[in-house]
């Protein structure tokens, strides 16, 4: 919050866009990678799905390890 106070609302949401642009970029970059060096394996996409589920997991999971539901 305060990179944006000092950017300013328009400028915060422009690099916001552009990086969330370069990692849509990215993801298609990184998995067509992925295929073309294990010569068109299906685990390529077993690992794709492993590692999503694993940011996932992460992503829910909150800060400091305890349960959102508990006091």
């Amino acid at each position: 919050m305060e990179a944006a106070g000092a950017l300013g609302p328009a400028m915060a949401i422009s690099c916001y866009r552009a990086m969330e642009r370069v990692g849509h970029m990215a993801g298609h970059i990184i998995a067509a990678q992925l295929s073309i060096w294990s010569v068109n394996s299906p685990f390529v996409v077993s690992w794709i799905g492993a590692a999503t589920l694993l940011f996932v997991l992460v992503y829910i999971l909150p800060p400091g390890g305890k349960s959102a539901t508990s006091n």
